[in-house]
């Protein structure tokens, strides 16, 4: 089995006047550039360019890649080895979202063998569906930036009068058409992630994950050993601790509604709670936004506050 290590490495010593004789993962401030010199052994090899500053590295062996750096006094070097032959694998994600993907996918380039685990997609997020891309991708900003796109094309017919554009009652908008558009959308970032993974060499493995020691996780049963284990699992709404909490639904069903509601009230001042209200108020929907704080949006420049009281 071969394993990737992962090595910081600092500034070197001098090694003799205008010499460079670069060290495994070390960078050498040894004078003007000189060709590349291999210590022995695998790994990425550095060597100081003091004319303009950069360093250029070479690698001796698969695992390792080549840079230029301006900041060349830590670099990173990836070693082929035998030092993770008890494990299965040199890190095990969980969770991939934007994070644990790119951080799944970053450190198979340095060599490291690498599965990530996440549930089974869905639209609505539980503890027993998620799905690759996360929350983000999956039902935070990317469905609901489609949602503000959709809801803007009312304003958009009714301003377009002032230009010339006949006026005219506002066209049928179909939530149903809509809904199948944003789903087929979301169906295919959620492949387009798989394949980021599948390309990048990360085995995904698709369950719950649960961390029973520092080097094992165990999904349906099964157990997974890693050296390292990333946890990058993201979050999900949380509903208030009041009574009748059960009865509201949350972001994740808010981006799911089978209809477009004709009255509905938004609990909370914060951006994403008014980002809500803009999109089913432009929608036709009678909304209602319920905050606690004399102005909405605390934190938020004033006079932008004040003006959304207007």
């Amino acid at each position: 089995m071969q394993s990737a290590r992962m090595h910081q490495a600092v500034s070197g010593p001098m090694s003799g006047a205008g010499a460079c004789t670069p060290r495994p993962g070390i960078v050498s401030r040894a004078g003007k550039h000189r060709q590349l010199q291999q210590a022995g052994g695998s790994g990425l090899y550095c060597c100081w360019n003091a004319s303009i500053g950069t360093a250029s590295c070479a690698a001796a062996g698969a695992a390792g890649r080549r840079y230029r750096s301006r900041n060349a006094t830590v670099t990173v070097r990836a070693e082929t080895g035998n030092g993770s032959q008890q494990y299965d694998y040199d890190m095990i994600t969980i969770g991939a979202g934007s994070g644990g993907v790119r951080a799944s996918r970053f450190a198979t380039s340095y060599g490291a063998k690498v599965a990530c685990v996440e549930l089974p997609f869905d639209y609505i997020s539980s503890e027993t569906k998620g799905g690759v891309g996360g929350t983000c991708v999956l039902r935070g900003c990317v469905p609901k930036k489609l949602m503000v796109y959709a809801s803007e094309y009312a304003d958009d017919f009714r301003d377009s009068v002032g230009f010339g554009w006949e006026d005219r009652p506002l066209p049928h908008h179909s939530w149903t058409k809509f809904l199948e558009a944003k789903r087929k959308e979301l169906q295919r970032l959620n492949g387009a992630y798989k394949n980021t993974l599948k390309n990048a060499n990360v085995e995904l493995l698709e369950g719950f994950g649960r961390v029973v020691d520092p080097h094992t996780v165990v999904i349906g049963g099964k157990q997974y050993t890693a050296k390292n284990i990333l946890v990058a699992v993201g979050g999900k709404p949380t509903r208030l601790p009041l009574p009748g909490a059960d009865l509201c639904i949350t972001s994740d069903e808010a981006l799911e509604l089978s209809e477009q509601p004709k009255k509905i009230t938004v609990l909370g001042g914060g951006y994403i709670a008014l980002e809500f209200s803009g999109i089913f108020q432009r929608f036709g929907s009678e909304v209602h936004t319920v905050f606690r704080q004399p102005l909405p949006l605390r934190g938020f420049d004033e006079e932008v506050r004040s003006i959304l009281l207007c």
